[in-house]
């Protein structure tokens, strides 16, 4: 089954149970997606945790996540 890897980043935590994430982008591959977080860090180190990536900058803090789908094929005639 054919996969895309969306980047997610989180905008704004409610309590422990509810967050709120914003669509980043969509990429072939986990590689890209980290390329593109390496690239909004800039000079900034990235750190991976078990499920996310994040950065610090004079901002604050970064979090992301990278999730996989499935791509929806569609069926042959």
């Amino acid at each position: 089954m054919a996969m895309t890897f969306e980047l997610w980043r989180l905008v704004a935590v409610r309590d422990e149970r509810r967050s709120t994430w914003e669509l980043v982008g969509t990429f072939p591959n986990v590689k890209r997606a980290r390329q593109h977080i390496a690239k909004l860090a800039g000079r900034h180190m990235v750190s991976p945790d078990e499920d996310t990536y994040w950065y610090e900058d004079n901002d604050g803090t970064h979090t992301f996540r990278i999730e996989a789908t499935p791509v929806q094929v569609p069926p042959s005639p």
